[in-house]
């Protein structure tokens, strides 16, 4: 009874390592150069007033992140 939970473990303990291995295609990585959604809105007068909105409305009561944090790379 012991040897088969011993192995039984041991083969959980291999399958798991093997699993874990991942091959990341590095050849599709982007790295974004253009304009944020925050740099846009931010670059046009008619959108003053949303900015001013998104910049003191949080994403949630228990986090301090901006919905301005999302739409720039603040958070990052």
């Amino acid at each position: 009874m012991r040897k088969s939970i011993g192995i039984g473990i041991m083969l959980a303990a291999v399958l798991l390592l093997a699993a874990c291995k991942e091959q990341i295609d590095v050849s599709a990585r982007y790295v974004f150069t253009d304009r944020t959604i925050a740099d846009y809105l931010s670059a046009h007068e008619q959108y003053s007033e949303y900015m001013k909105m998104v910049d003191v409305m949080h994403v949630s009561p228990v986090s301090n992140t901006t919905f301005r944090q999302l739409f720039s790379e603040d958070i990052w």
